[in-house]
């Protein structure tokens, strides 16, 4: 398993979501990871 650090850029994802109310939607690892500006990290089950 790759760091998700390996694939995604951490700082850039952080300004985007302090930056404005925004939601992202991202795979990792046979998951869905969404990460939004009012709310906790979501991971889904993607198999």
């Amino acid at each position: 398993m790759r760091p998700l650090y390996d694939v995604v850029d951490l700082d850039a994802l952080n300004a985007l979501c302090t930056a404005s109310d925004v939601t992202v939607t991202f795979r990792y690892e046979g998951y869905f990871v969404t990460v939004a500006s009012d709310e906790p990290i979501h991971l889904e089950d993607h198999s």
